[in-house]
């Protein structure tokens, strides 16, 4: 869970967060070992220093992206269910 200064920011200051996290996860979905929080800050536009000021660590950061997917219901186009 992000610390509450996180829940601070703007929306859009979050959720640019949130994207360039996703960007890097995706972009090494085979190996998280690889996946780089100094990359998430350069991709989001931020000092490295900052993501630590909203996330404990990585896993932190990646599970509450991870929550808040799981969260929203994704309908399938050939299908009337979720």
């Amino acid at each position: 869970m992000p610390k509450k200064l996180f829940f601070k920011l703007p929306a859009e200051k979050q959720q640019k967060i949130l994207d360039a996290a996703a960007e890097e996860f995706i972009e090494y979905k085979d190996n998280y070992k690889k996946s780089s929080v100094n990359r998430i800050a350069e991709r989001a536009d931020i000092a490295i220093g900052s993501i630590y000021k909203y996330f404990y660590d990585k896993n932190d950061l990646f599970m509450y992206l991870f929550e808040q997917h799981r969260k929203r219901p994704v309908s399938c186009p050939d299908s009337d269910t979720f």
